[in-house]
């Protein structure tokens, strides 16, 4: 560009225009103008811009402008240099990086794809803590451990390649609310709950500022931090057992016995209203939601409810396996929900609280599409050491990252469904030198339900996935379908398609089980028939 437009600039503006350009710390460009006398100085520009790192150092401004001496020796001007501070290129490779955080022992650790490392050995978690809440938020994750609260940052390489954790410190007037074992991050705040001396509170920190504690600046403001004591919103006058970051403009907050809603930030005039007085949710993060924005979470009296805002929740467990879930000790377990996106379902994990115990509990699956359920079990035996004490759902890059990770007892982290390679796995690897077979097993039925005429299931065929393996199928039958009881007919599947089985079971409750325990095996059933007949009256 030339002199004049320069010189335009500097007597209207008092200075240069910004032209980014190329930002190389090499590379120097020389303006040139006319009229003025020789001087020498410097400056950076007080521009808008994001915070750069040159390794440990901050940098403001991406560039300076100095002024030199007349030019005497050509034109007789001054001339005007930039010179560049921060170098940008195109990265290369994914866009975003993906970090897995998590808590064994008293330690944080990141979770790699073939080893667990310590980002930092300053965070000891509190030895006491039964339950440990991570939430994530500016390129960040909160931990709340019920007694301190941490922060793992990724960028802090300087005592960890992995990053570091310190303790979250209060940056502004007023404190950080002690004790909280619930945290969340919702509309650019970071969210407390659940203080053991006052467990309908909750807190917020300031807007885009998690160190910001400060209920009553100088100057006040919708950005500043909050609490059910200093907004029309209040408390919620229950027990908060769960907090549902819903969207950024709804916050739901699972009771004891109810459930409530804030709409709206609580500085920019946000309500709290009560959504339902007939359950509330489990304590810890006992729900998840469906790519449909469906919300399902688990009672706290037991049962999965599913709800979308505006309407009350619905139970999805009547009449199936309500008595099962209802029967779940939430005194000594908490209930984790998660989003299957390979199976199209929801998990309900069943975790102790403090040490894993090594007793095996039933865990459940609940299949959306075809409206099944199914009990999982982690091991064959107690001691097994493999059960579920964390499950976090991983969007990455990749397919074989869309998945879901599951921390065992035994301080392994397992992908659901899919290995690292994105092959479907056929035993669990506990040990390098032994594997333990995954017990697959489904459930058919009632495939007879007399209750005054008995019938009697003659034959049935089936047709099994041709590329994998077979199964032994299993039939059962007795006058009531809480308790199978032993199969009475038994026999062996190969893959593809089978002969017809001569099988004659009769009884008022017929179901049949497929089912495949050994290790390096897998099995998909594609179709089968069966041959019901009339069998007399019932018996009493």
């Amino acid at each position: 560009m030339g002199p004049r437009l320069w010189k335009r600039d500097l007597q209207q503006q008092g200075g240069p225009a910004f032209f980014p350009g190329e930002y190389d710390p090499a590379d120097q460009e020389q303006f040139t103008c006319t009229g003025y006398s020789s001087f020498v100085s410097a400056a950076a520009p007080p521009l808008d811009v994001p915070d750069y790192y040159d390794d440990a150092n901050l940098l403001h401004a991406p560039f300076v402008l100095i002024g030199g001496p007349r030019d005497t020796a050509s034109t007789g001007d001054p001339s005007i240099w930039r010179f560049n501070l921060v170098s940008v290129a195109n990265a290369s490779g994914a866009p975003r990086d993906l970090h897995v955080i998590g808590v064994s022992g008293n330690k944080v650790v990141k979770v790699l794809e073939s080893s667990i490392e310590n980002p930092d050995n300053n965070a000891v978690i509190s030895s006491t803590a039964q339950y440990v809440q991570i939430a994530s938020g500016y390129q960040k994750c909160y931990i709340a451990d019920g007694a301190n609260y941490w922060v793992y940052d990724p960028l802090d390489t300087d005592a960890s390649a992995y990053g570091s954790v310190k303790k979250l410190r209060c940056t502004s007037v007023g404190n950080i609310p002690q004790r909280c074992k619930l945290v969340e991050m919702w509309h650019g705040r970071l969210v407390l709950a659940r203080d053991p001396a006052d467990p309908g509170r909750w807190s917020m920190s300031a807007i885009n500022d998690p160190n910001n504690w400060d209920y009553f600046p100088q100057i006040p403001s919708a950005l500043q931090a909050c609490s059910s004591t200093n907004t029309r919103a209040g408390r919620v006058p229950d027990i908060i057992n769960t907090m549902v970051v819903y969207s950024d403009d709804l916050l739901l907050f699972g009771g004891d016995r109810t459930i409530w809603q804030l709409t709206g930030d609580p500085m920019a005039g946000g309500s709290l209203d009560l959504i339902t007085d007939e359950t509330g949710m489990a304590f810890g993060r006992p729900y998840c939601k469906d790519p449909q924005g469906t919300l399902w979470f688990f009672g706290s009296t037991g049962g999965l409810f599913y709800m979308v805002p505006g309407q009350r929740p619905q139970r999805a467990s009547v009449n199936r396996v309500e008595k099962s879930l209802r029967s779940i000790d939430l005194g000594t377990n908490y209930v984790q929900l998660q989003w299957n996106p390979i199976d199209e379902g929801v998990h309900i994990f069943v975790i102790p609280f403090g040490a894993p115990s090594g007793t095996l509990v039933d865990h459940w699956f609940y299949e959306v599409s075809t409206d099944a359920w199914h009990k999982d079990r982690f091991g064959l035996a107690d001691g097994d050491n493999i059960q579920p004490c964390a499950a976090v759902r991983m969007d990455g890059d990749l397919y074989n990252d869309r998945t879901l990770l599951i921390g065992g007892e035994d301080g392994r982290v397992r992908r659901w469904g899919i290995d690292a390679s994105g092959n479907i796995p056929r035993h669990d690897e506990q040990t390098t030198s032994a594997n333990i077979g995954i017990d697959s097993y489904a459930l058919f039925g009632p495939l007879i339900q007399a209750p005054i005429a008995a019938a009697q299931l003659t034959e049935a065929s089936f047709v099994l996935a041709s590329d994998q393996h077979g199964v032994n199928y299993e039939f059962f039958s007795e006058s009531t379908p809480d308790d199978l009881g032993d199969p009475v007919k038994r026999g062996r599947l190969r893959a593809g398609r089978n002969d017809r089985q001569l099988v004659r079971v009769s009884g008022d409750h017929v179901y049949m089980r497929l089912r495949n325990a050994l290790p390096d095996q897998s099995w998909a059933y594609e179709t089968g028939d069966a041959e019901i007949a009339s069998a007399g009256s019932t018996r009493r």
